[in-house]
């Protein structure tokens, strides 16, 4: 199970492999992190630090704060993500220099009413989120002493054009997958020697045209996160193990209903457990810590 809150260690001279569970970003995809945290839990790996960045921000706060795969898969089987996509009316009135197309008060409404805990320093295992400095364009973390925590999820999960910006500390905060998407080196920063991820896309994702503003603009931001993925996929290599998965063929293929998300979670925790049983039995590659 997931081990008990300590502060952050240095990234050299750790005694024990510190092992860091890497959230990205990937909207109605999200569901497949809950099922390769299933498997991780089922293999007993242990978990020193939490890093997640726009709905693996959500996913991460409700796992450092002690949720079990169980309790994650029934938020995500009676919760519809696409609920919270709520139009913002001043649209009407301001057409483009309105904030946003969508006003936040659904996602952040569901925060506060589901989560347990709302302060970082209160969380089991340690906590960091992601966001973008709309700005200056740097990737900003945001963990204990910056702000609560449904503030920092509501910064990473704030796609530009979709949510507005959500200020903290005076500056305009957004979705930290427009700068890194799966932020292994976040992890790596704050003392992991060991990363485990799963990418939240799919390989036939983007089979099917879409339709609608809104599908246009959430297929070109998941592009642009595709492409830098492929980055962050090598990052620090050569300084800590890193073992991201792919939740396999045919997840496209699965509807966002209660149904559709039991399927997704059961492939990717099917995944999870067939790439990471053989690092388990090579204990030279992977060990428990």
């Amino acid at each position: 199970m997931i081990g008990p809150a300590r502060e952050p260690a240095a990234s050299t001279g750790l005694s024990q492999p510190r092992t860091a569970l890497v959230l990205c970003g990937g909207g109605l995809r999200g569901a497949v992190e809950v099922g390769f945290y299933r498997a991780i839990i089922e293999l007993g790996l242990s978990v020193d630090l939490i890093v997640g960045t726009s709905v693996g921000a959500i996913n991460g706060t409700f796992i450092a704060a002690g949720a079990s795969p169980a309790e994650l898969e029934r938020l995500w089987t009676q919760v519809r993500l696409r609920s919270f996509f709520e139009p913002n009316w001043a649209i009407l009135f301001h057409g483009a220099a309105a904030d946003s197309l969508c006003t936040p008060r659904r996602l952040r409404r569901f925060l506060t009413e589901h989560l347990p805990i709302t302060s970082f320093r209160e969380l089991p295992t340690p906590l960091l989120i992601t966001a973008t400095d709309m700005d200056s364009g740097e990737s900003v973390v945001l963990g204990p002493g910056d702000c609560n925590l449904v503030d920092a999820i509501m910064a990473s999960t704030a796609v530009p054009g979709i949510f507005p910006p959500v200020r903290i500390a005076r500056r305009r905060l957004a979705d930290g997958g427009i700068v890194s998407n799966l932020p292994v080196e976040v992890a790596v920063d704050h003392g992991a020697t060991r990363v485990l991820a799963m990418e939240c896309r799919c390989d036939d994702a983007y089979a099917e045209p879409t339709t609608g503003f809104l599908s246009h603009i959430l297929r070109a931001f998941h592009l642009a996160r595709r492409g830098r993925m492929q980055g962050d996929r090598m990052l620090r290599r050569d300084q800590v193990k890193v073992v991201i998965l792919e939740p396999g063929q045919g997840c496209e293929r699965l509807g966002s209903d209660a149904a559709g998300v039991r399927a997704l979670i059961q492939l990717a925790y099917e995944t999870a457990l067939h790439g990471l049983k053989p690092l388990l039995r090579s204990g030279q590659t992977w060990g428990p810590p």
